[in-house]
């Protein structure tokens, strides 16, 4: 009898464990620094390239809701920026200055881009980034062990998600 109930418990309290970690999935696996670190430095080149291509934009396209979207880049992305940086510098934690290389051929993309084709160019791009920031942000969110840099991403992912859906809106209307 008391083999029965010591089974039954420990049963118990393995499908408790098991329970706890599918309603909490973000508790199941942090990232490492390592993983933390090409975050940071990934997320630093995107707001530093959505920057550049802001103000590469602004002055050239010829719809104005593109432009005032690019207006937009600009200063949200900097805004962002700042907060990582500050993230960062309270964690003890660096980030380079300047773009990964996937960022950077998306800037000489577009500065190559014809001022016929450069809106839906932009556009089509800003919409692409987007998306993929969203979704690595949300993974950040669950993912990030380092509370300050946690708190960033999760003020900075509704910011990334209004930016998509205008980015969708926009493109949308240029068809």
């Amino acid at each position: 009898m008391k083999t029965i109930m010591v089974i039954l418990l420990v049963g118990s309290l393995f499908t408790i464990d098991k329970m706890n970690h599918l309603e909490n999935p973000g508790q199941q696996e942090k990232w490492d620094e390592a993983k933390e670190q090409e975050f940071i430095e990934e997320a630093a080149s995107g707001g530093r390239m959505e920057m550049l291509l802001g103000n590469l934009v602004k002055e050239k396209v010829k719809n104005d809701e593109v432009r005032v979207f690019a207006e937009m880049m600009v200063q949200d992305h900097a805004k962002a920026n700042a907060g990582l940086n500050s993230a960062i510098q309270e964690a003890g934690a660096a980030t380079g200055r300047g773009l990964l290389d996937k960022h950077q051929k998306k800037i000489d993309e577009i500065s190559e881009a014809s001022a016929d084709n450069l809106d839906k160019k932009y556009m089509d791009m800003m919409v692409e980034d987007h998306e993929e920031d969203v979704k690595k942000f949300k993974e950040a969110s669950e993912k990030v062990s380092d509370e300050r840099l946690r708190m960033w991403v999760t003020s900075t992912l509704p910011v990334l998600e209004m930016h998509l859906q205008e980015a969708k809106k926009i493109r949308e209307s240029l068809k």
